[in-house]
């Protein structure tokens, strides 16, 4: 099934050229997946088949995004919600602005698992630049972290 929109939903206004995916095959058969699935197939996917893809030892990082441009900085906002807090990451492109990824945590883990969940995945970008949008919610103590000023980390 596919998703739809739902006409008094909160993304009412949301339509199929608001979304895309943008996935780099090349680097991801690079990765070995292929080889896996085919041993997978021929062992009808049990679940020691299932398995085989730890053996892997690769974890999906940015280099698995065919959108992201390696030589511009990142841009992110962040929601501090006392239960769930997010990071949306993109980078400008002509007039617009291209969303590469979101992330969140719930409940125990906190804006500073956040942030080191961020890290990891954009470790492999050249560019280390990130401008950090922030409002006013960021300028306070924060409940979600401690007493420090969001936009001073």
């Amino acid at each position: 099934m596919s998703p739809c929109i739902s006409h008094d939903g909160f993304y009412s206004s949301m339509q199929e050229y608001h979304k895309y995916d943008a996935s780099d095959f090349d680097y991801l058969d690079s990765l070995g997946y292929e080889r896996i699935i085919k041993e997978a197939q021929q062992d009808l996917y049990t679940i020691h088949a299932n398995n085989q893809f730890s053996t892997l030892n690769s974890s999906l990082d940015c280099r698995t995004d065919s959108d992201i441009d390696p030589m511009q900085p990142l841009c992110i906002g962040m929601d501090y919600n006392a239960n769930i807090n997010w990071i949306v990451c993109g980078q400008p492109h002509a007039n617009r602005l291209n969303i590469l990824k979101s992330f969140y945590v719930k409940f125990e883990r906190k804006i500073p698992a956040l942030v080191a969940d961020f890290c990891t995945y954009y470790a492999p970008h050249p560019n280390k630049t990130v401008i950090y949008y922030y409002d006013a919610t960021a300028l306070g103590s924060n409940y979600a972290v401690n007493d420090q000023r969001l936009c001073q980390k």
